[in-house]
């Protein structure tokens, strides 16, 4: 598990990408890279996405890059913490396997389209799910994954402990 891409640092992405297999030639990395950080523009003013985003305690923990990405990586998700429009809670270890355990993804609604609601899938490629039977099973899963997550505070409070073990 790792980080969502949307709350990624440069220095995490790029560790990230490193691993791929087959790697990516240089210009597609550099490519890669920067979509990746574009995407993340949805959260910026003038008019930031409203986020809730659900995450394992395990992507605080798999080390991506050394230690010095790690901790910027932690110090980036406890900033995001702070937005207003971000709602970000940690599946923690004592849960145990629960219906996100192989993959990650993100909820959005993007009312500016009309109440669009959206699942941002990030595997190997990201993904966009809009399909109305797909994105029902995906909110059901999100409720009750949220239900199980820790609360922002409490997740808070982990991603800044485990933030002082790097």
């Amino acid at each position: 598990m790792v980080v969502p891409g949307l709350f990624q640092t440069r220095g995490y992405i790029e560790a990230l990408f490193r691993t791929l297999t087959p790697p990516l030639g240089t210009a597609a990395f550099r490519r890669a890279v920067q979509v990746r950080l574009n995407r993340q523009l949805v959260l910026c003013p003038p008019a930031p996405t409203p986020v809730h985003a659900l995450m394992s305690e395990a992507a605080l923990h798999n080390r991506v890059g050394n230690d010095e990405t790690m901790r910027a990586q932690l110090t980036r998700l406890l900033a995001i913490c702070d937005l207003e429009h971000v709602k970000l809670q940690v599946l923690p270890f004592s849960r145990g396997a629960h219906a996100a355990t192989a993959s990650s993804f993100l909820m959005f609604d993007l009312p500016q389209m009309g109440d669009v609601r959206l699942v941002y899938v990030d595997l190997i490629r990201a993904h966009c799910i809009h399909d109305e039977t797909d994105v029902n099973a995906y909110n059901l899963a999100f409720t009750h994954l949220a239900s199980a997550a820790l609360p922002e505070a409490d997740s808070r409070d982990l991603i800044q402990t485990t933030a002082s073990s790097y």
